[in-house]
């Protein structure tokens, strides 16, 4: 794993910031730095090099080609490295190393950019630079595990791993995107290809970027989850379903074994849920030794799934580390997530995710993860959410709507969470406060409402420009039958690349730890789009084949249990230790004089929140979030 850049310039003093582009990102590759320029054609490349496969100065980058044609820099893992390597070699390719940067650069130097990258297995980000046609290539893996940047204006272009490499630059002008901080209030995260600066993006998943020898940019997909999607079973067809749950374990199992190859320590993030149960469970099958796992835990019970986790680990005979995070050093990491997530993030578990990287990394250098189950195999507790709202709509006249909605507000948010603290529910007013704002919505409506933070954020971010209309819908996919599935590719297409795994790839480079995400392998995440919906939602629950593996390792009783989630008790600490923090942060003069937020609005619910009116988390921390992001980078 490791951090790149680039520079594409006609400038010859534009290159002089290649340096400082790469050493910013030392923290995604602690190993190593390499620098490449080609003067003729003025292209640099940087690289921060993480040692995880071949381990020796063979490995090292940017690499070059064996014909010299091609100069790679590379971030990422190609689990079919060893098979590509046996292909390459039969066809007379010899090797230097052992590295998969090698095995990548000498496939584009045979079959070319597109035909290389579809046989790769992996997650994957890199630039190359063609000496022959001076064309430059940036390519992103399917699902966006790993991520890339890109910079454009005038006649000057760069990338990076991420974006803090062109705050380097001398010549980069970095302007606040208002759009995109609009999209960062609604959600809690940036859509793709958007991001916080105008002029930059993110490059989408699944697609390659061509800067060719005129300087014209085009970008085309080389995988499309709207293929995917297309090919699904009609709800005629009938599988076999033992067939189907044996051929999910095999693909899954193959997996997670592919990942296990390493020549540094290597271990597993494990909860005690699903995802990271069966990863951990297919990890051990295949290991000659024991699992190492890794675990936090939290003072506060309500927050603490550290239990479930040792349970799995002793079933599982893992070597298992557990850790208990007191609330203090939860606190102390905040100051730390501006730096950490270079555009605004406003996730809460990033901060136990970090944590559990940083404590992690202090034992291996690699670890296997859970992520993606919830989106590949429908386990979101929103999605039942979602469908039973969707149904009362069918049920319920727009008369017998308005009933429920005066009923649920006739009493007050504190006063519902009082009258039903006895059945453990919690946020249990906001919940049905949510659930009244959601009646009034039409049927399309509902789940862009249900994961929003601020549904009309035009009205909180202040912008004057009339170039287009926000829009607040999330864009799904039209030949898809269902809710169900609408969600999904929703979550796929967006929440996954954008939240998760940007989530994920922050908190663990942050600390030079590699993380693998074995169930969003492409192949996964195909054969799962190929099943019918009852083998992943069943009986109002979701990842029913995931279940079915599972109970082969664990107990029923460790797989049926309450969803608790990654998340920290952020209603009370905004009410307590983080509310000095806050009300620095959204002071009036402060938010009147940046000119980026209606500070009017920012504190009706911050008041609102700090007298328990109702629980405004999702909304301040947005704030928050953007407000120290802006501190440390303006």
């Amino acid at each position: 794993m490791c951090g790149i850049t680039g520079i594409l310039s006609s400038n010859a003093s534009a290159h002089q910031n290649i340096e400082r582009m790469t050493s910013v990102l030392s923290h995604r590759g602690p190993d190593g730095a390499g620098i490449w320029l080609d003067e003729k054609h003025q292209v640099s490349f940087g690289h921060q090099r993480l040692s995880v496969i071949d381990l020796s100065d063979t490995g090292k980058q940017p690499m070059h080609s064996q014909s010299g044609r091609y100069c790679i820099v590379y971030n990422g893992e190609i689990y079919n490295a060893g098979l590509l390597r046996k292909e390459l070699i039969r066809e007379g390719a010899g090797f230097r190393g052992s590295s998969d940067t090698e095995v990548l650069i000498e496939l584009i130097a045979r079959y070319s950019i597109y035909g290389a990258v579809k046989k790769l297995i992996g997650m994957f980000a890199f630039g190359v630079w063609d000496k022959q046609e001076n064309v430059l290539y940036l390519v992103r893996d399917r699902l966006g595990i790993k991520p890339l940047y890109y910079y454009q204006h005038a006649e000057l272009f760069l990338f990076a791993s991420e974006m803090r490499s062109f705050q380097h630059h001398q010549v980069c002008d970095l302007k606040i995107n208002r759009h995109a901080l609009k999209t960062f209030m609604q959600f809690g995260y940036i859509k793709g290809p958007e991001t916080i600066f105008k002029n930059v993006f993110k490059l989408e998943p699944g697609t390659v970027l061509k800067i060719d020898a005129s300087r014209q940019l085009s970008i085309q997909k080389f995988w499309d989850i709207d293929e995917v999607v297309a090919a699904m079973p009609q709800s005629g067809d009938n599988p076999d379903e033992r067939e189907q749950i044996l051929s999910l374990e095999a693909l899954l199992e193959d997996a997670v074994k592919s990942r296990l190859v390493s020549d540094v320590p290597l271990g597993a993030f494990l909860s005690g849920g699903i995802d990271s149960s069966l990863v951990v469970a297919l990890m051990q099958k295949n290991n000659t030794s024991c699992v190492k796992t890794f675990s936090i835990g939290f003072d506060d019970e309500k927050y603490n799934e550290a239990g479930y986790a040792k349970q799995v680990a002793n079933r599982l005979n893992t070597e298992h580390s557990e850790f208990y995070i007191s609330s203090p050093e939860l606190l102390d990491t905040i100051p730390l997530l501006p730096d950490i997530y270079d555009e605004p993030f406003a996730d809460p578990s990033q901060i136990p995710t970090y944590l559990v990287s940083k404590i992690t990394r202090d034992h291996v250098t690699v670890a296997l993860s859970g992520d993606g189950g919830d989106e590949v195999f429908a386990g979101y507790k929103r999605y039942r959410s979602a469908k039973q709202l969707y149904d009362a709509h069918g049920y319920l006249t727009p008369i017998g709507r308005f009933v429920l909605q005066t009923l649920i507000r006739s009493v007050s948010n504190g006063q519902w969470n009082k009258l039903l603290d006895k059945f453990h529910v919690r946020h249990a007013g906001d919940k049905l406060y949510q659930l009244a704002d959601l009646l009034s919505d039409n049927k399309p409506e509902l789940y862009s409402h249900m994961v929003s933070h601020w549904y009309q954020p035009d009205q909180l971010v202040l912008d004057d420009s009339q170039d287009y209309q926000y829009s607040n819908q999330l864009v799904a996919n039209r030949n898809l039958p269902g809710l169900l599935e609408q969600m999904q590719y929703i979550d796929t297409t967006g929440y996954l690349p954008d939240d998760i795994l940007t989530k994920v790839d922050r908190a663990s480079m942050a600390v030079s730890l590699e993380a693998r995400v074995p169930i969003l392998d492409h192949r996964v995440v195909e054969m799962a789009w190929g099943l019918p919906l009852s083998m992943k939602y069943r009986n109002g629950q979701g990842k029913w084949v995931l279940r079915q593996i599972l109970k082969q390792y664990i107990p029923e009783s460790l797989i049926n249990r309450p969803k608790m989630g990654f998340s920290v008790p952020l209603a009370s600490w905004l009410r307590g230790p983080l509310k000095e923090w806050g009300e620095t942060l959204i002071d009036k003069s402060r938010l009147d004089c940046q000119g980026y937020l209606n500070s009017t609005i920012v504190h009706e619910k911050w008041q609102q929140h700090q007298q328990g009116e109702r629980n405004w988390q999702n909304q301040i921390w947005n704030v928050l979030m953007f407000q120290a992001w802006y501190e440390r980078w303006y």
